[in-house]
C-alpha cells in the first residue's frame, strides 16, 4: 500500500486515474510530479501523457481505455482487467 503524497494533486490532476501496462509500469495523467516521484521511489516505471484535453472535460488516462488485455497467465489463459490489483492506494 502506497500513501498519497498530495490529495490536491491527486484530486486536480487526476494522479490516481492511471492505467497499469504491467507489473510496475503504469501510464499517468503528465504533470503530477509528487506522485510520479513516490511511484518510482518504490520500483514503479511512470509513463507520462498528456492528457489536457481530456481532463477539461473529468476524464483521465484510466477512462480513455477499454480492457486491457495481459498475456497468457500460469493459468493458461489470457486476462483482462481494467485498473485490477497491480499497485495498492490509499487516501486519508
Amino acid at each position: 500500500m502506497i500513501d498519497l503524497p498530495d490529495m490536491a494533486e491527486s484530486q486536480g490532476g487526476m494522479a490516481l486515474n492511471i492505467v497499469p501496462l504491467r507489473p510496475r509500469t503504469v501510464v499517468t495523467p503528465a504533470g503530477n510530479v509528487k506522485t510520479r516521484a513516490l511511484l518510482e521511489q518504490h520500483g514503479v516505471e511512470v509513463i507520462e501523457v498528456d492528457v489536457s484535453e481530456l481532463m477539461k472535460r473529468g476524464g483521465s488516462c484510466h477512462c480513455m481505455t477499454g480492457v486491457v488485455w495481459r498475456a497468457v497467465g500460469r493459468s493458461g489463459r489470457q486476462t483482462g482487467t481494467r485498473n485490477a490489483g497491480l499497485l495498492g492506494f490509499r487516501s486519508w
